[in-house]
This record gives C-alpha cells, sequence and structure tokens, in this order.
C-alpha cells in the first residue's frame, strides 16, 4: 500500500516548492514516487494540483531526480539536475542546481511501449507522463567554466560561448515507436546563479557534469530506467509492483 511523502525542492535563491506524492515502489533504480491528479503542490507564491498524473525517481547519492512529464502536446522525462536528494521527517528534500537534460518524445505510431493502454486506431497514441515541474526554456549550452563573458563581446559572440556542439538540441532517430530529440534547458538561470553567488564553484562543475552525462543518457535511451519510468506511470495504482529495498 502506498503511503504519502513531502518531496521538497529548494531554488536558491527563489526558496521553497514541494509536492505531495505518494511511495510506490524502492529499487536497484532508487525511490519511485507518484503524483495522482489532484495531488497538492505549492511554491512561493503559488499553489494548486496536479492536472495529471506524475512518477519521480530519485536516490541518496545521487546528483539528479528524474520526472517523466504527460503533457500530452510534449510528453516528456525531465532531469532536476541537484544536489544529491537527502530524507527528511516527511519524505525527501533536494536543491536545484539549475540545468534540466530533457528528452522530448513524439509520438509518431501506435501500439508503442511508452503509450498507456493500446490505441483503438493506427494514429497518433495518447500518451502518459507528468506535469511540468518548473522552470523556463532557455538556449542550450554553456562554456565549461562559470565565468561569464566581458561587456565588450558582441551579442553573437556571447551566444556562441553559450552554446557548443555537445549541448546543441539533438534531433534523435525513432525509438520504440517515437521520435525524440534532447536539449538542456535552463543555462540563463544556471550563469544568474553563478555570478550572484548562489551556486559555489564546486556546485556550479557538479551541475555542468551530471547535465552533459544526463543528456548523453537521454539520447541513447538505453538504460532500464527510463522505460521502466513510463511503465509505472501507466500502471493503475496498487498493481506497481511489491515494494523492495535499494540495493546495497
Amino acid at each position: 500500500m502506498s503511503s504519502g511523502v513531502r518531496l521538497e525542492k529548494i531554488k536558491r535563491p527563489g526558496g521553497l516548492y514541494w509536492f505531495a506524492l505518494e511511495l510506490i515502489r524502492s529499487d536497484e533504480d532508487g525511490v519511485w514516487l507518484r503524483g495522482a491528479i489532484g495531488s497538492r503542490w505549492e511554491a512561493p507564491h503559488d499553489s494548486g494540483v496536479l492536472p495529471m498524473p506524475v512518477v519521480v525517481l530519485l536516490a541518496t547519492g545521487r546528483p539528479w531526480v528524474a520526472w517523466w512529464v504527460a503533457d500530452p502536446a510534449d510528453p516528456r522525462l525531465e532531469i532536476d539536475v541537484c544536489l544529491p536528494p537527502e530524507p527528511t521527517p516527511t519524505g525527501w528534500r533536494y536543491i536545484d542546481l539549475e540545468l534540466d537534460p530533457i528528452r522530448h518524445e513524439t509520438p509518431t505510431t501506435c501500439g508503442t511501449p511508452t503509450t498507456c493502454g493500446t490505441p483503438s486506431t493506427c494514429g497518433t497514441p495518447s500518451t502518459c507522463g507528468t506535469p511540468s515541474t518548473g522552470g523556463n526554456s532557455s538556449t542550450c549550452g554553456n562554456s565549461s567554466t562559470c565565468e561569464t563573458p566581458t561587456g565588450d563581446e558582441t551579442p553573437t559572440a556571447r551566444e556562441d560561448w553559450r552554446r557548443s556542439e555537445d549541448d546543441a538540441v539533438h534531433e534523435g532517430p525513432i525509438r520504440y515507436g517515437y521520435e525524440f530529440r534532447v536539449e538542456i534547458e535552463d543555462w540563463d538561470e544556471y550563469e544568474e546563479a553563478c555570478r550572484a553567488g548562489w551556486m559555489s564553484a564546486e556546485d556550479a562543475a557538479l551541475a555542468r557534469t551530471t547535465a552533459h552525462e544526463l543528456a548523453e543518457a537521454l539520447r541513447r535511451g538505453d538504460e532500464p530506467w527510463q522505460q521502466r519510468g513510463w511503465r509505472l506511470l501507466c500502471a493503475r495504482p496498487g498493481r506497481e509492483g511489491a515494494h523492495r529495498p535499494p540495493a546495497a
């Protein structure tokens, strides 16, 4: 039987965001949480309920949290790069490091593993996932340090500084009946946090390294936890599998 947990996300200096979720299982991938439609969330200056279900994966000692997002217009797997999550008396908490590798899925055929149910026609299948966890879209790419360009650089030069071939939006081949693209979002917020001193040089380096590694993992799409998240999201509540302790 699932149990309620509170997942807290701290943005510096933005404050505390939290989500009322349920623990659905623990396994070798980490701790899996679900947010049903109507689950509460709260931000420093707003609050509401989830308009669609969510699944979240996290683990202690790992500097990222995965969110499966069911936006019908943009089903996606979002990664919050962060300091490793820590347990709290009511659930989990992590400090966001701004960068968000995202794999956007575009349905192209029916009957694929990442759809919920079996489509009745061979049109575009319905997908499942979770609502966006916040942040905004920005250009991809960044330099290898947490420094900012000098003021005498032209806008074009600054844009070149921000982008690199490795960070550009990656258009992927069709996999499992889907086309996909991968990008790293929120470089603007990352750069601002570096300039303002809200993020240490050590944390900034961790954010960059983790974002690039996870973006590559999302491009490959071959790690079992990625498809496992979609399957858990599609499972009926109570049918996700038995609770098991994480592997040592």
